[in-house]
């Protein structure tokens, strides 16, 4: 064991001796300090499939600064870097690894990415042509940052053959333009529970990838063409996600075959801010948008060199809108499919009604707010935009006056018929029988009224 120890020592220093020489001949007389021969950076050898650098900084070290020809190059095929509180990547520090197949940074206080930090092609010259980009035979790097507090993300940082990326639980404090950018054989560009304070335009610039993942992701605004002239060849997706306002094409992107915005909030979506070609269905699921501009979905397409008869579904399933105009789904060569849309807005007959009447076929599913539950708009028309329905309070004035009206008449009415039975009857409710009078002619004179007329008379008395 001993043995193999001090050889492997010898071995170390041949190769030490062999890069600085390497330096000199090249005319970079700046020679750097391996990592591994830094104590407090604590990086020593690990084994495994690859021959990793692993370093876990101690706390006196305060800034771990990596340039150019500091990390080992003919051995190493990993680099882990853990639990420091600074680390900055110089320009073009990993370029010279070509056995470089891995590299993962964990629990960074505060990481720097210079210009092509991250820049690494490997065996391959920058100037090969893209149809290798799909031949796994041909080296590739992984890069992982994880749990990392990132101040920036500088031009080129990530460029050349980097198969995979991903950031996993990162502050992103700001992206600059052309941050990703000329990547080959891309496999996977995952954004998983990352925040980015500042996204600068073309940050994602001029790749192709097989996936593009955003999960968990937040980012407040999102300019137009951040992710531009990309080509996804299987899946974009958008999960978990918090944006405020992604502007007119902030997502330029061309050919995947799966393209989902599921389980986001999305302040407000301009139009056209999605720019995708598809070549599949896609699927916009539980979502919450603010506000939805005309033509929000407009340049969602499918791609020209489709078949014509391919019929592909623009699918939005239980979304809640807060505002929409009438042409805010207006889609183009896409079937829209409408399922339980909620707009977060109170019904109206007058404004509300109207603005939706281009979505008749979908009435049954777009829903608006009524007394804190959702209607269906066509429900709601139904049953109270009526011509009537609009004079509810003078209907049931209306109605309450007839109601009155109608028992005063038969209260008149059996009134009037007591009366005229009391008359014709007495109170008794006994006819009354005709009266013969006889007149001093001898006649006798039948059913001839009489009228009797009671007067009081005093008695006379003599005292006159």
């Amino acid at each position: 064991m001993r043995l193999a120890t001090n050889v492997k020592s010898w071995v170390w220093m041949i190769l030490t001796l062999a890069a600085e020489c390497a330096a000199i001949l090249t005319g970079n007389d700046q020679v750097h300090d391996d990592i591994t021969s830094l104590p407090k950076y604590g990086c020593q050898w690990l084994g495994g499939s690859y021959s990793t650098v692993n370093c876990t900084c101690r706390e006196d070290a305060e800034e771990f600064h990596i340039k150019h020809g500091q990390i080992p190059v003919y051995e190493t095929g990993g680099l882990q870097i853990n639990n420091c509180k600074k680390v900055v990547f110089d320009v073009h520090a990993i370029e010279n690894l070509r056995n470089l197949r891995q590299i993962h940074l964990k629990n960074i206080q505060s990481l720097t990415l210079q210009p092509e930090s991250f820049s690494w092609f490997g065996y391959r010259a920058t100037y090969q042509p893209d149809d290798e980009a799909d031949d796994d035979n041909i080296p590739s790097l992984s890069i992982t940052l994880e749990n990392c507090v990132i101040e920036s993300i500088s031009q080129h940082s990530f460029k050349g053959r980097i198969k995979n990326i991903q950031l996993d639980k990162c502050h992103v404090k700001e992206m600059e333009s052309f941050a990703f950018s000329s990547l080959r054989q891309s496999g996977t560009v995952t954004l998983r529970d990352t925040i980015i304070d500042n996204l600068k335009p073309q940050a994602f610039k001029l790749f192709t990838t097989k996936q593009l993942i955003l999960d968990g992701v937040q980012i407040d605004k999102v300019p137009s063409r951040s992710f531009s002239n990309l080509v996804v060849k299987e899946k974009f997706q958008i999960s978990n996600s918090r944006f405020g306002t992604l502007h007119s094409g902030s997502f330029m992107i061309d050919g995947p075959r799966r393209f989902e915005v599921i389980n986001s909030n999305i302040s407000t979506l301009d139009g056209e801010a999605f720019a995708v070609t598809v070549e599949g269905d896609v699927l916009f699921k539980n979502n919450n948008i603010g506000v939805v501009n005309p033509g929000a979905f407009l340049k969602i397409t499918t791609s020209k060199d489709l078949v014509r008869n391919t019929d592909f579904f623009l699918t939005l399933d239980s979304n809640v809108f807060s505002y929409m105009w009438s042409n805010s789904m207006e889609v183009h060569g896409l079937i829209t499919k409408i399922v339980n849309l909620k707009i977060n807005e109170s019904c109206n007959c007058e404004s509300f009604i109207s603005t939706y009447a281009s979505y008749k076929d979908f009435f049954s599913e777009i829903k608006c707010s009524d007394t804190g539950n959702f209607i269906s708009v066509k429900d709601f028309e139904n049953e109270k935009c009526t011509v009537l329905s609009g004079h509810t309070n003078m209907l049931i004035i209306i109605g309450v006056i007839s109601v009155l009206l109608l028992l005063m008449i038969i209260l008149l009415t059996l009134y009037y018929r007591k009366a005229f039975k009391e008359g014709r009857y007495g109170k008794n409710n006994v006819p009354q029988k005709n009266v013969s009078l006889i007149v001093p002619d001898g006649r006798t004179y039948r059913e001839t009224e009489v009228h009797v007329i009671l007067e009081r008379a005093d008695l006379l008395t003599t005292d006159l």
